[in-house]
């Protein structure tokens, strides 16, 4: 286990993520700050509160194919600057999703 208490290591990453909230029926676009291989956390215009499960679709860098998963808001802070709230959310039973991750990263410190 890493120094901050999470099973694994965070990697920045810049993406456009699309998300749907069925419960609230609403949907948007917003930007992924970082990736691990059970989460990810986005900035986001819209608050939703933890337990919140949110549909998520977005790109990896360096992947030609859409990921599409469900996450679990497990962390929500509102940033002092904006009105974004940034959001931390678990991925949910999801192995492809884990495994794609797992070849971004690699593929990511091959190249730099």
């Amino acid at each position: 286990m890493n120094k901050d208490k999470r099973r694994h290591p965070r990697e920045k990453m810049i993406a456009d993520v699309y998300y749907k909230d069925e419960k609230k029926q609403s949907f948007g676009g917003c930007v992924a700050k970082n990736v691990s291989e059970s989460g990810v956390c986005i900035k986001i215009g819209e608050f939703f509160p933890v337990g919140t499960i949110l549909d998520l679709q977005f790109k990896l860098p360096l992947s030609p194919m859409a990921i599409y998963v469900k996450g679990k808001v497990v962390r929500v802070n509102k940033s002092p600057f904006n009105e974004l709230w940034e959001v931390g959310l678990e991925m949910i039973a999801d192995i492809t999703y884990a495994k794609l991750v797992q070849q971004y990263i690699a593929l990511k410190n091959k190249r730099f």
